[in-house]
């Protein structure tokens, strides 16, 4: 049986820089590459969403890194669900993430400029098609519309 050690790369910017979710990282671990799929919320304080299906039979979460900014992200949740996403669009205004809302849960959470978060030695977030997580929703609480803001928002890399 083939499992992959993931690591969540989530990107939280206005545009969606590449097609493919995959990519190899530096340590040998695959990173999943997790946009905020053209978000662009108009409002202070606004909550929006975008989820992914996680692309494996099975893979383990061993470290999130967020490459956000605590001056236009305030925090990031994200969630992993059972089944599909609450809404099939690029991106919503949350609050609801997994369609069924019983099988939602938190995997990451990200505020104030945190350091990566990197799982104990044997320790993972088992994710994917034979798991209870099959897809991940990305929430991002912004602290100011983008019409108020000059640069790119924030990323966060998560890897299995």
């Amino acid at each position: 049986m083939l499992m992959v050690k993931c690591v969540l790369l989530l990107v939280c910017t206005t545009i969606v820089l590449s097609a493919s979710i995959i990519s190899a990282g530096t340590s040998g671990e695959t990173i999943m590459d997790i946009k905020m799929k053209g978000a662009k919320p108009e409002e202070p304080d606004g909550y929006i969403c975008t989820s992914y299906e996680v692309p494996y039979d099975e893979a383990y979460i061993i470290k999130y890194e967020a490459m956000a900014d605590a001056d236009t992200a305030h925090h990031i949740l994200m969630y992993g669900c059972d089944g599909a996403a609450y809404s099939q669009a690029d991106t919503w205004n949350c609050p609801a993430m997994c369609n069924d809302m019983a099988s939602q849960k938190i995997i990451f959470a990200w505020a104030k400029n945190a350091p990566p978060a990197v799982l104990p030695q044997g320790v993972g977030f088992k994710v994917g098609r034979k798991s209870t997580i099959k897809t991940i929703v990305l929430q991002i609480h912004y602290a100011k519309s983008f019409s108020k803001m000059n640069s790119l928002i924030s990323q966060v890399y998560v890897y299995t």
